[in-house]
């Protein structure tokens, strides 16, 4: 139903491309991750085997690490020991590096502690994960300098639990192929409670408009077409916030993965845009937008300055006065979206909101 293809000019560039006819809704691939680590912020809540969600339930703490947890003594025992071991002198260490390093950094060296533990003295898996692309090149100073400062505690890690002879720079290189490459596990309400790279859904690129959706149930990554696929069409899902404007989404995905996406969508993205990031022209009986300049001019400077086009009757609004009443709506649905996050009905959740417009 689907294959992987290799681009001949680009060793690491792959893609998952249909084989025959896909139809909408059609489940196309059911995989669990290579590698796995719970998410930093969920820690102490999910177990670190199956990756049920121990809300409410009875925890078994590892009596080694004491940063996993499990929901059962057959998770318990499936918990490999030489990663406990890691994850105890992860836990031990008090270093500069550690305590400036922010929950994503950790959840990202547990997953490297993890891949440490499955390469080791088997090839196999040890090419199924530096065959992934790492983009090192393609990464600034600052992006390389965090990389390295992740590996220096692992190397730390590793001084009393020798599980690798990876030097530093391929410690660094391979956090950055973690970056690229690792998936946030969801539940159904878009909750992050695992992270994982997995075999075949890593090598599926990024389009802003994607032709499947992924979905998590445990440790399974389940991808769904969610329209009709020709054969030979590449399967693509997203790796980012697809309901930001261009700009925005250009800038995630470079950012983390070093690209700057050539989607359709990005490539003929004016309209969308508009609707995206513009705001509605006041001009009576006008439907049109307008789409405010980048705020980059001196504070100082007069309102006078910042001055936009309406895209159908072509009248100026001042983009500054937009600004703010941007600030004052997004102020006011917080507000509301609080009310009704605490207990407040429905009803009386709207009637805020339109009593404070």
């Amino acid at each position: 139903m689907w294959a992987c293809l290799e681009d001949p000019q680009h060793k690491f560039r792959r893609s998952l491309v249909a084989t025959e006819d896909v139809s909408r809704g059609t489940t196309l691939i059911e995989e669990t991750p290579l590698f796995l680590t719970v998410d930093d912020a969920n820690k102490g809540r999910v177990c670190s085997v199956c990756l049920k969600i121990l809300d409410g339930c009875d925890l078994i703490s590892c009596s080694s690490c004491n940063e996993a947890v499990h929901c059962s003594t057959e998770c318990q025992k499936d918990h490999p020991p030489i990663f406990c071991h890691l994850l105890l002198q992860l836990n031990n260490i008090r270093n500069e590096e550690l305590d400036e390093a922010d929950g994503q950094d950790l959840t990202e060296i547990r997953l490297m502690l993890d891949v440490l533990t499955k390469i080791q003295g088997n090839e196999k898996m040890y090419n199924k994960f530096v065959n992934l692309v790492s983009n090192w090149d393609l990464f600034p100073p600052e992006s390389k300098w965090k990389f390295g400062n992740q590996a220096n505690i692992i190397e730390t890690i590793l001084m009393k639990n020798p599980t690798s002879n990876m030097s530093h720079d391929e410690i660094a290189e391979s956090l950055a192929r973690i970056q690229c490459n690792a998936l946030g596990l969801q539940d159904i309400e878009g909750r992050k409670y695992a992270v994982g790279i997995f075999e075949n859904i890593s090598m599926m690129n990024h389009s802003c408009q994607p032709n499947v959706t992924t979905s998590f149930h445990g440790t399974t990554a389940r991808i769904r077409s969610i329209q009709d696929i020709p054969s030979g069409s590449e399967l693509n899902h997203i790796y980012c916030d697809i309901y930001q404007h261009r700009d925005a989404r250009r800038r995630c995905l470079n950012e983390t993965y070093r690209f700057v996406c050539q989607c359709p969508l990005c490539l003929q993205h004016e309209i969308l845009d508009l609707n995206l990031k513009g705001f509605r022209c006041n001009t009576p009986q006008c439907q049109g937008l307008v789409m405010p300049q980048d705020d980059e001019k001196d504070s100082n400077e007069c309102d006078a300055n910042f001055f936009s086009k309406c895209n159908l009757c072509h009248v100026d609004r001042n983009t500054r006065q937009l600004r703010r009443e941007e600030l004052q709506m997004t102020s006011t649905l917080h507000s509301a979206m609080s009310l009704l996050h605490f207990g407040g009905s429905l009803s009386s959740t709207l009637n805020f909101k339109l009593n404070s417009s």
